[in-house]
């Protein structure tokens, strides 16, 4: 049964949590916009040199939530990826990312909205961070339907809380 989630899902922690890293990630992207600053996303988006690589990095975050299924929906304004993972995206505060980095409990959000800020182990896949990033050769927008988090990423790295559910999901 497909459920319809909106924003009233999202308990008010989290909502407080989401505009902290919002504003935080705004103020970011304002040094990444700079023309001094060009080259680092580039350099991230180009970091893995062949052009679907995405489509590869989007399963290994389906792995990564010990996903046992997988769908792509290709239509003619966008793909949609969706699989069973047990492990939902989490959101922790941003003023303390670099404490919560040490000890394994850095919000999913905030890291897929940085830049190789991520709490994996050396040994694992994704161990740099940057891997979602590469889906920014197709979308500046990309959208996350996670309930109760439902969000796009605008900027690069900038959160932005969505009203519904996809439809399809």
């Amino acid at each position: 049964m497909n459920m319809s989630y909106n924003i009233k899902n999202i308990s008010d922690e989290q909502i407080e949590l989401f505009k902290n890293l919002r504003k935080d990630r705004e103020e970011n992207a304002k040094v990444i916009e700079k023309p001094s600053m060009g080259g680092v996303k580039r350099s991230v988006v180009e970091k893995y040199s062949e052009h679907a690589h995405f489509i590869y990095e989007l399963l290994q975050n389906a792995d990564d939530t010990e996903a046992k299924k997988a769908r792509f929906v290709l239509e003619k304004n966008g793909l949609l990826f969706a699989h069973n993972g047990k492990i939902h995206f989490s959101i922790s505060d941003p003023n303390t990312e670099d404490v919560d980095k040490e000890s394994l409990k850095l919000g999913h959000i905030n890291s897929i909205t940085s830049i190789g800020n991520t709490t994996k182990f050396e040994s694992q896949i994704g161990k740099f961070g940057v891997g979602f990033k590469a889906v920014f050769e197709y979308t500046n927008t990309p959208h996350i339907y996670d309930p109760p988090f439902l969000f796009k990423i605008e900027r690069f790295i900038v959160p932005i809380l969505l009203d519904n559910d996809h439809q399809m999901r």
